[in-house]
Parts: structure tokens; sequence; C-alpha cells
């Protein structure tokens, strides 16, 4: 089968199977009608949007950026040879089993009364630790199928068939609307790149971009950083940092005690990694607010905040770090800026990521997808931005040895972080112990108090009332005499606490 970009084949009427389904979920106003620059128009609930994929199926979804939501779909296929739709249906399903190894499928169901040989597929699979449901139907004509249909959350599909019944009829091809300079280039205008530090990743990108970075280690293991950009002009460049340095440590009182308030820099891996920063969990809006947009602002002075926006969505199917508690947030930004002379609208994806021992202070990172470009490049951009994000492919050779190694610097930035750990005590230790001497001694100075120290069993008398040049105990009391002339048989002298200290 080949992909590619979108082309609506006449005459198959595909669409008609999902026609007689009531539609009455959402209100009229709340819907939107869609004319898309790739080349057809839909009509959409107003938290919904149309994305093409890399293989030329368009989606339908309101998280359709993550593509973890309900959502429809039509997707276009081009076949090397005829087959009837039942075999498609078959192939498609045992390319869903291998990604979904719970995947069940009813069918295919021929249908009858199409312009085209179509059969229907449905059944279930697991994804976010819920079952999901979805129905396909698959229609062939010559050369070309057409695959459309909906998945949705099971408690969720029965409210949503109608949604999907109306999006679903309403799409309509218009190759008057497309709009090359709107949207990405075709499968042929994009090449392959590799990570040219480590060979860890491969991702796709248009020709006519460059493409820098790759594997970087800012601390035990491997971050992505990769910057695209469009002629190797900063004014249309796509960034993407998996996670993006720094990372936060939460203040907590060794920390405190040791001199490192928020905003510090600290280090505990010996100089093994790069510093860390001292500052409490920002979440994914903080750290917009907090963290990216001063940044940006050091580089472009123009720089200006437009808008934030919550993504709960980019929080969905994040993995927990066994053993610790693990919290995500998703936002996205719009800034306006100029970069090198150019004025281009910037945007900004944060996935905000915060681990913690239970009791204990926290680390946090953000990972970060950025963009930015001229007004009428920046849709083109976008439409870029995700299908070069969605193409990243870890090499499995590397991610094995990876891990070896994770392990092997982890045992030394441990052990590199206990001697900074015990350094920071013994240093609050030791001030600790000298401010408590400086506070004895005012206080005695203030009060006319000597503090003694018994010369035989280290025990000590406090606040005794200064004035005599020597101390004697005798018979459980304290004696002062101004000779050293022993008081009676058997007193013994008593050492100055202050004396025994400088010794």
């Amino acid at each position: 089968m080949k992909t590619g970009h979108f082309v609506w084949p006449v005459g198959l009427a595909v669409l008609a199977w999902f026609a007689p389904l009531a539609v009455a979920a959402i209100p009229a106003a709340d819907w939107v009608a869609v004319k898309d620059p790739h080349g057809f128009e839909v009509s959409l609930p107003g938290n919904w949007s149309a994305r093409v994929l890399s293989t030329g199926s368009v989606v339908f979804s309101p998280e359709a950026e993550t593509l973890l939501g309900p959502q429809a779909f039509v997707w276009v296929i081009h076949l090397e040879r005829e087959k009837p739709a039942a075999e498609i249906a078959q192939a498609l399903v045992k390319s869903y089993k291998e990604a979904l190894p719970d995947f069940t499928a009813e069918g295919p169901h021929q249908l009858s009364g199409s312009l085209a040989d179509s059969c229907s597929m449905r059944g279930v699979f697991q994804l976010l630790g819920a079952g999901w449901e979805y129905v396909f139907v698959v229609s062939a004509k010559g050369k070309v199928a057409t695959l459309t249909g909906y998945a949705s959350p099971v408690e969720q599909s029965r409210a949503l068939k109608p949604v999907f019944a109306r999006v679903l009829s309403s799409f309509k091809p218009d190759a008057g609307l497309r709009d090359p300079a709107r949207i990405a280039p075709a499968a042929a205008e994009w090449v392959e790149w590799k990570d040219p530090r480590e060979g860890a990743f491969t991702a796709r990108v248009p020709k006519g971009w460059t493409a820098e970075g790759g594997i970087v280690r800012p601390y035990i293991d491997a971050w992505g950083a990769v910057t695209l950009k469009k002629g190797g002009k900063d004014s249309t460049s796509i960034t993407l940092l998996s996670p993006a340095p720094p990372l936060f440590t939460e203040p907590v009182q060794a920390l405190a005690l040791g001199g490192f308030r928020e905003g510090s820099a600290y280090n505990p891996s010996g100089g093994a990694g790069q510093s860390m920063i001292v500052m409490r969990y920002l979440g994914a809006r903080g750290y917009i607010e907090r963290w990216l947009a001063p940044q940006v602002t050091k580089t472009y002075p123009d720089a200006k905040l437009v808008s934030i926006r919550e993504r709960p969505d980019f929080a969905k199917g994040q993995p927990p770090a066994p053993g610790m508690q693990t919290t995500y947030q998703g936002a996205e930004c719009e800034m306006a800026l100029t970069v090198d002379g150019v004025k281009v609208r910037g945007r900004a994806y944060v996935l905000a990521t915060r681990l913690a021992m239970p009791g204990m202070g926290g680390l946090s990172h953000a990972t970060l997808g950025m963009l930015n470009a001229p007004p009428n490049e920046f849709d083109q951009a976008l439409d870029i931005f995700w299908r070069v994000r969605d193409s990243f492919a870890v090499n499995p050779q590397w991610a094995a040895e990876e891990a070896r190694q994770v392990m092997i610097r982890s045992k030394i930035i441990a052990a590199s972080h206990d001697d900074i750990s015990r350094t920071i005590r013994q240093s609050y230790e030791t001030r600790g112990r000298a401010m408590d001497e400086i506070s004895r001694r005012w206080s005695n100075a203030i009060l006319g108090r000597v503090d003694l120290a018994h010369p035989q069993t280290s025990d000590t008398r406090y606040g005794v009332p200064s004035g005599s040049n020597h101390y004697w105990e005798l018979a459980g009391k304290v004696i002062g005499t101004e000779t050293y002339t022993s008081p009676g048989i058997g007193a013994l002298e008593l050492k100055s606490l202050d004396d025994v200290i400088k010794r």
C-alpha cells in the first residue's frame, strides 16, 4: 500500500454507511465549518480540530495533536494492485494487532448498496488503561481504497456516535482549497536525518531545511536537542528539546543550610553533569511565565507573551517512574517577537514533569516543542512541526546500551552526591557550633557569668557568677578565690570552658 498527500477518489461513497445514525449530541451553534488547506472541508465541534498525518490519513478529534482522544478518520490508500475490500481490512487488522496485541476484530462484514466493494470491521482494544471500541469501513475500487471510521473510549462511544456520524458525513474534498504554501511538502520532498552524535534516533525533515543537534548529555542520561531551520534561517525554525535543560531541584532545608537558595545553581555531580537550578516546581504554565518567556526575552528583547492555554491532553499516557511520585502538566503559549529583523509568530508546547520520592523534595524539567515563522509561513511550519515530531524513531540497539550505561553512571553520581551532602552537613554543623559558642560567650559577658569544666569528668557548670581569678569545687559547691590558694582540703580547681575550647 502506498500513502501520500490526500487525494479523494471520485465515485467512492464510503461515508454513506454512517449516515443513518442520529445526529443531535452537540447543538448546531457549537459546530464550525472548517476549510482546510490540505483540500477538504468538514463540520467539527468547536473544540475539535483536523490533522493530516504523514500517511495521508485525516484525523478529526478534540486531541488531534496527541491522537490520544476519541477520533474519526478518513484514509485514502493507493494500492500496488487491485484487492478486495475484505483482504485490505484483514491486512489492516493484522498491522493494528502488532501495535495493540489485545486488538480484537469482528468481520469483515460485506456491505451492500454502495458504489464500490465495501466491508466493515468492529472490535475493542486497550489504550491508556481503558477499553476502547472502534468501527471502520473499507471501500475499494481499482487500485484505490478508503478507510473511514472512528474509535473512542467505551464509556464515551454511545454519546459520540452521532458526533462521528455528522463529522464524517460532512467531509467533502475540495481541490480549490488546497494551498501548498500552508501545508507540509509531499512525502517525496522529505529526507531522513540521523542523530550525528550517537546514531540514537532518526527523523524525517523537509528538503531545504537544515537540521542540527542530536543527543546531548547534561546529566547522567541522554537528552535530545534538535533544531530545524528553513533555508538555514532562524526566522523560520523548529526546535524539539526532550527534555530541555536545566533540571530543577526543589528547595529543601539541607540545600538552604548549605547556602543554596531558590534561583541558585547546584551541582551534585561533582562536575560530571551540568548544574541544576534550585527552584520549586513551576508546573507548565509557571514554567512558561517564570522561565521560558524570560529566557526568550534575553535573546529577543521585544518578545511578548501573547497567550497561554492549558493542555491537559499532553499529560495523557505519560509513564510513571518506578518508586517515585510523578506529576505531569501540559500547556502551550503564543509569542510575538522579531528574529533577525523579521517579525515572527512563535508557539511553544510544554510538558512539565515532576519526580519525587515520598516525603522528599523533587526534581522537575520540561519537554519543549517550539516553532517560529513569519505569519504567512506559520501554518506550514506548524504542519511540518507535527510531521517531524511524529517521525522520530529510536535505534533499539542504542537504547539497550544506553540503559546499561545509565546504571553505571548513576552509581558514580550517587557516590558524588553523598560526598557533597556530607560536606554540606559538616559545614552546617561546624558553622552551627561556632554560632553557638559565640552566643554562649556573648551571653556570659552580658550577664556576668562564667562556664566551668571539671578537669576529670568533663562535666560543665554553666552560669557561675564571674569576678574571681580561680574557681574550686568543694563538697559540691563552687568557690571563687583571688589567689591560687586552695579554700580547703579536697578542693579541686575547675577550668574555664573558654580555655578548654581554645586547646
